[in-house]
């Protein structure tokens, strides 16, 4: 049975049939490339962010005209996770670790395929033509959050902070917002718990409308290429929006042009500080045989070093 507040099971979304597979998103080769920060390591769990967002939906009004921005996405599992469960109009995520954004891509990319088999099976609808079903409409941004000029059309953020400042920092640069709930975190991995404090902005009141201006009919440029994403109109998070859901087939596309850029690119090869493991272990070998520690047929122990008599 659905979880309360989730909407499903269906293709677009429902905790029955995600459009992702938890083995490969929570338990795979790639959920080992941890992340973190200061004193944090890992992600969330998939319990502890079904939790938060159940929160975010029954009590602060998440919902089918809303678009939640993860601010440092990762791998992409919260903004995953997020639509697959919840219908929302848009999970977006902005990361500056280009490898990380490369994985969330990556994940993205087999969530479309699995989206595209399921149109073409029930007959529904044609994924050249028809929009990205709720469960698919993700999007990732390779950028520093920062450099963002604006937030619209965000109507719900979320990201992982360390908080450890001195007063009158807090009291000076702190968060303009009312804390209005907390809820329990676990980290997958570590097992670390931490809270998420949930903050309203003072003016929530006057909550954004999606108007479909901001969702379709863009002639706003984003580019299908690796490194031009990093400047221009595309640094527009409305761009980012329109792009999470605009058509299975475009977004493949993109994703695939994507990750072809990142694997065909030349990268600098990694340079270790120490010897490789091999070399360490042949001249380790060679010291015991020449000048280190050997055992006599009597089972005493002597170096191979000799000593002046006199």
């Amino acid at each position: 049975m659905p979880a309360a507040g989730c909407v499903g099971p269906s293709l677009h979304c429902g905790p029955d049939a995600p459009l992702y597979d938890h083995k490969e998103l929570f338990c795979g080769e790639a959920s080992r490339i941890m992340t973190s920060d200061e004193g944090m390591y890992g992600e969330n769990s998939e319990g502890s962010l079904l939790r938060l967002l159940k929160i975010l939906r029954t009590e602060f009004q998440m919902g089918e005209d809303s678009v939640l921005l993860d601010i440092g996405s990762g791998r992409g599992i919260p903004n995953i996770v997020a639509a697959s469960h919840f219908r929302i109009a848009a999970s977006i995520g902005v990361e500056v670790d280009t490898n990380s954004y490369m994985l969330a891509t990556r994940h993205l990319l087999g969530i479309l395929h699995k989206a595209k088999r399921h149109l073409e099976s029930s007959g529904d609808a044609t994924p050249t033509t028809t929009g990205v079903p709720a469960a698919a409409r993700v999007a990732f941004m390779n950028r520093d959050a920062t450099e963002l000029t604006s937030l619209e059309p965000v109507s719900h953020v979320t990201a992982i902070v360390y908080v450890s400042y001195r007063p009158n920092l807090v009291s000076s640069f702190g968060l303009c917002g009312e804390l209005a709930r907390r809820c329990p975190m676990t980290m997958l991995g570590s097992g670390e718990r931490h809270t998420a404090y949930i903050y309203i902005k003072p003016d929530a009141s006057s909550r954004l409308h999606l108007t479909h201006e901001m969702l379709v009919d863009t002639d706003t440029h984003v580019s299908s290429g690796g490194g031009d994403e990093q400047s221009g109109p595309a640094l527009s998070l409305i761009a980012l929006t329109r792009m999470a859901r605009a058509s299975i087939a475009e977004q493949i596309a993109r994703c695939e042009n994507i990750l072809k850029c990142w694997y065909c690119s030349p990268r600098p090869v990694r340079a270790c500080r120490g010897p490789s493991a091999a070399a360490s272990v042949s001249r380790k070998k060679k010291r015991t045989q020449d000048g280190g520690f050997k055992r006599s047929m009597d089972g005493q122990r002597h170096t191979g070093i000799k000593r002046r008599r006199g």
